[in-house]
């Protein structure tokens, strides 16, 4: 590639671009997704107490021990909260994906021109579906970023054991992070012939797993972790990637499949190392199974073939650099035209936009603080409950579902297949409403539709119904009387 050539400056301004626009953008969009009100709850518990609890007391279903295997995670997030609201929030997302681009930075500095433009770029736009949102999964990003590097530079190896101790607190998904190590090092077995050569980084993995131990539940979390992972889980994101109504998640996995590791293999064939070869292609697959890896595919995959892009050490000086001030400028002005648009807003109100959004005309009924009880109601809606108003109405269900195999969090799988009778209309879902009778009832339509007629046959009352959503009330309670609609932002 001839430096002198116009298209190379073109192309590297424009990736740079790109890479800048794309880091700032992913760094400073917030999206609240239906988790936020229960990670900033729980985190500002734990600082009360002083401690975990496997005692919840905001769900009257709960009949499995609450392993909050995030807990650190919902602390620091409650502390941002604590310190400046929403913004405090904003800007610890801000801290730590600017950290793990950092990290992506260094690993492709090497590479020639254009190309750690491009990849940089890759980085970021991949992760942006995990990214945007608010939560402990965060801490996952920097703590790929931080193996990859170790992997790479051994004078990283020494921080893997505090890494892993930390990781293991702030979010489950450290075992990502122990299973991209290992297969990394099985690759250096193949590369190099030799168990020598990884004998130092796998000792570093060892302690590092080993730390994993010093947290509240020990030994439990493993349990959990090994029983909660895979594509069994009634959790949308962690569906396989033809099953997801938002295509941005197919989309963006074929970005990183075609523009980075197909493009690597056609053109840098030989630099490629099965060190590299085997966390991707695990990822790659795995990805297609579960959504919620597609975005550390992309991640996993730049860290590990930016060594294939490595420039030539004689490789002549680029001239155009000395000129290249006004591209500078663009950079800058675009990065600005990003940062302020998205965080000024988002510093005053988080907004609330998505599908899972609750009905806000029918929430105001509870806010009444005469309200009070067991409330019925979907799983997307029960941490908004519970941020609003618990203690007094206690939820059936929420987010911290857990899996569906024999290790649950807070709700077991049964508990989890009768709510969804109860939401779907289906006769056990009936059953259990005869049997604990609970004092309200809030579903969605058409879903709820069943459950609604069962209600006005069986002692209810329809006190608000929105056309979107239904709000029965047992009906020896005084009646439900609605004001003004909820605001659409958290908190």
């Amino acid at each position: 590639m001839n430096p002198r050539d116009p298209a190379v400056p073109l192309a590297t301004a424009s990736g740079r671009l790109l890479a800048w626009t794309s880091a700032a953008y992913v760094c400073v969009r917030a999206e609240v997704d239906q988790d936020l009100w229960g990670h900033v709850k729980f985190g500002l518990d734990t600082l009360q107490r002083g401690h975990v609890t496997l005692v919840d007391s905001y769900s009257y279903t709960q009949d499995a021990p609450w392993i909050d295997h995030e807990w650190l995670g919902e602390v620091v997030q409650a502390l941002s909260y604590r310190a400046a609201g929403a913004t405090g929030m904003v800007l610890l997302k801000v801290g730590i994906l600017a950290a793990a681009f950092g990290l992506i930075a260094s690993a492709v500095r090497r590479a020639g021109e254009p190309a750690r433009w491009w990849l940089l770029a890759a980085a970021a736009v991949g992760m942006g579906p995990i990214a945007f949102s608010l939560r402990p999964q965060l801490w996952t990003i920097l703590g790929v970023a931080i193996v990859c590097r170790a992997l790479q530079d051994r004078r990283w190896l020494m921080w893997l054991p505090p890494v892993f101790l930390l990781w293991a607190n702030l979010h489950g998904a450290w075992i990502l992070g122990i299973a991209v190590g290992a297969l990394f090092l099985a690759g250096r077995v193949i590369d190099t012939r030799s168990l020598k050569t990884v004998l130092r980084p796998a000792a570093y993995f060892s302690a590092a797993l080993a730390a994993t131990l010093i947290n509240p539940y020990g030994w439990r979390l493993w349990l959990l972790l090994a029983s909660t992972a895979g594509t069994a889980r009634n959790i949308q994101e962690w569906r396989p990637i033809w099953e997801q109504q938002d295509p941005s998640f197919a989309i963006l996995w074929a970005l990183i499949a075609v523009g980075v590791v197909a493009t690597t293999v056609i053109r840098r064939p030989k630099q490629i190392t099965w060190a590299a070869a085997l966390p991707i292609g695990w990822l790659a697959i795995n990805s297609l199974f579960v959504t919620r890896l597609a975005p550390f595919f992309g991640e996993v995959a730049v860290l590990t073939l930016a060594a294939a892009w490595e420039a030539p050490a004689a490789a002549p000086a680029v001239a155009w650099r000395q000129r290249a001030w006004g591209f500078v400028m663009i950079d800058v002005i675009a990065v600005a035209l990003v940062l302020l648009p998205n965080l000024i807003p988002e510093s005053r109100c988080l907004i609330i936009r998505q599908s899972w959004t609750p009905d806000l005309t029918a929430a105001a009924a509870f806010e009444s603080p005469q309200v009070r009880g067991r409330l019925v109601l979907p799983i997307d809606w029960g941490e908004y409950a519970i941020w609003h108003w618990a203690p007094r109405l206690r939820v059936s269900i929420d987010g911290r579902l857990g899996a569906t195999r024999r290790s649950e969090t807070v709700y077991s799988d049964e508990t989890n297949r009768i709510q969804l009778a109860v939401r779907n209309g289906q006769p056990e879902g009936f059953q259990y409403l005869d049997r604990v009778r609970p004092e309200y009832v809030w579903l969605k339509l058409p879903a709820g539709a069943p459950t609604r007629a069962w209600l006005r046959t069986n002692g209810y009352q329809i006190d608000v119904d929105t056309g979107q959503t239904f709000i029965g009330r047992r009906g020896d309670l005084p009646p439900l009387t609605p004001g003004p609609p909820m605001p659409a932002c958290f908190p």
